[in-house]
């Protein structure tokens, strides 16, 4: 649902952290004399320290020393207009810039140790010096859905298209474990209809009059139980019997959600959401006294702790407007966690000069990758009725396993993903000063 000449905006988007800086990888001081490589790509044999030197019997990776935050994803804008002959067009711009994949700039760090029956030389990696660099890529394209006959035909008014400056040419290089596909190619399928709305009995517009919005929040596996979509607005008695036949289904998790009084042109915010705490930073790891008992090192440990909000976000701006109706412009967001990045590398073992096969840590720096749905959009609607807003998704997985009864034997391992389709419905009435309806 949208006003003539209003831009409505549609995004799913992704915030992803990234390190900015790394400090130097740190070396076992009997190593040292066998090692070559380090640095970074391009400025291979420039003078400058490529290593540290420990005493401690491990090979540290480079410490991730900053990190950045970056929103990537989609963004759709909408605006429908009138043409001469009384039809509807619709303008489009497209927005798109996605996380191609992760360079690793670091050089690895070989050290010659003997191997086989000869026990002759050969150069074995001790580090791989992961120093990982995002690249981006971006692409803009405006488009005007022009009627032709009874559908609406796309013609492209400008196409943009571009990458990271010199981020193709180490496309080669990207860390496997981080790899991430390119950008998804987003099809648009856009149809139009006119709809003139008249309020019933409207009320007239005065300064004490409030709004009173009511919201419910419906999750389901496949949301088949909406209005019809060329119905924009339900009446009160279409509206219950809507969520009557919702709340007979299987499966189907109807929410009440926060219910507001509104002033006119007010905006306020309507939640169901839960704290989420995750590191922003790390301290590099720690080398213990040679002389202490126990391991050398220990991994990296979070250091800074920043905390956000997932779940359901509804901004709402109400307004009244002449013959009785009411404004909405509705701002739903819908914030979830997705997975991690691992931006760490394993610490390993010296002794006596040689790479043992002693693991002493993963030394895991992982930083959370947050999915973000949003829209906004305006609608004008009589008093009573309730516009449903959808188009979100909520996905998560599941590691399932199946185990032998007694004995407890896994048989089968698997990882599911569930998706759960969220709609909200908002209730909009004119309320006097005590609370009553007006109408």
């Amino acid at each position: 649902m949208s006003l003539l000449d209003e831009w409505t905006l549609f995004e799913e988007r992704s915030n992803i952290r990234f390190p900015t800086a790394y400090g130097l990888p740190s070396l076992s001081e009997d190593l040292v004399t066998k090692a070559s490589g380090g640095g970074v790509v391009g400025e291979e044999g420039k003078p400058g320290a490529k290593w540290e030197t420990n005493r401690n019997g491990v090979v540290l990776p480079p410490h991730p020393s900053g990190f950045e935050e970056m929103s990537l994803g989609w963004t759709l804008k909408m605006r429908p207009e009138r043409t001469r002959d009384g039809k509807v067009r619709v303008a489009c711009v497209v927005e798109q810039d996605g996380l191609r994949g992760f360079v690793n700039w670091g050089v690895p760090i070989t050290v010659m140790q003997p191997a086989g029956i000869l026990k002759k030389e050969k150069p074995r990696i001790a580090t791989e010096n992961r120093q990982l660099f995002p690249v981006f890529l971006a692409q803009r394209r405006e488009l005007m859905f022009e009627p032709e006959g009874d559908k609406l035909v796309a013609k492209v008014v400008s196409d943009m298209d571009e990458s990271a400056p010199g981020g193709e040419e180490f496309v080669e290089g990207f860390a496997d474990r981080l790899r991430s596909p390119e950008l998804p190619k987003l099809r648009i399928e856009v149809e139009a209809t006119p709809v003139e709305v008249v309020a019933e009995r409207g009320v007239e517009k005065k300064d004490d009059y409030q709004i009173f919005v009511m919201t419910r929040f419906v999750e389901s596996p496949a949301f088949d139980g909406g209005p019809p979509s060329n119905v924009p607005f339900l009446a009160d008695p279409q509206f219950q019997i809507m969520i009557r036949h919702l709340n007979q289904l299987r499966d189907v998790d109807l929410l009440s959600g926060p219910s507001l009084v509104f002033k006119n042109g007010e905006s306020k915010e309507m939640e169901l959401i839960r704290e989420f705490i995750y590191p922003a930073s790390y301290d590099p790891p720690t080398l213990y006294p040679a002389t202490a008992k126990g391991f050398p090192a220990s991994p990296a440990t979070p250091k800074d702790w920043e905390k956000t909000t997932v779940g359901l976000k509804l901004q709402v701006k109400a307004s009244l407007r002449p013959k009785g109706m009411i404004e909405l412009e509705l701002s739903p967001m819908n914030e979830e966690l997705r997975k991690y990045l691992d931006f760490g590398a394993p610490i390993h073992h010296v002794e006596n000069g040689k790479l043992t096969s002693i693991l002493v840590s993963e030394n895991r720096i992982e930083t959370p990758v947050f999915a973000i749905s949003a829209q906004r959009m305006k609608a004008q609607m009589p008093d009573g009725h309730t516009v449903c807003v959808g188009g979100f998704v909520r996905k998560w997985e599941l590691q399932v396993e199946d185990k032998l009864p007694v004995l407890g034997l896994v048989t089968d391992s698997k990882r599911v993903v569930e998706r759960k389709h969220v709609c909200i419905f908002v209730t909009a009435r004119v309320v006097d000063t005590n609370g009553m309806p007006v109408k």
